[in-house]
């Protein structure tokens, strides 16, 4: 009688899909500094977005006031 493993491919497939979902770190340590800190890097990362949302804001209302050469 031969060995069929009827799970192992459907559990291969479950630990694919949890490889595949990003994982978000969490902070374990609670010291005034490490929280600060991640509080720091919080506010960087949206007030870059913010930059960057603006910026092609801005440059895409200039490029509609430049005149296209077509005819």
């Amino acid at each position: 009688m031969e060995f069929t493993p009827l799970v192992k491919k459907h559990i291969d497939v479950l630990i694919g899909e949890y490889l595949d979902v990003p994982t978000k770190p969490k902070i374990s340590c609670k010291d005034s500094e490490t929280i600060s800190l991640f509080n720091r890097d919080k506010q960087l990362e949206i007030s870059k977005k913010v930059c960057d949302f603006y910026k092609s804001k801005i440059s895409n209302h200039l490029l509609s006031y430049i005149p296209s050469n077509e005819k």
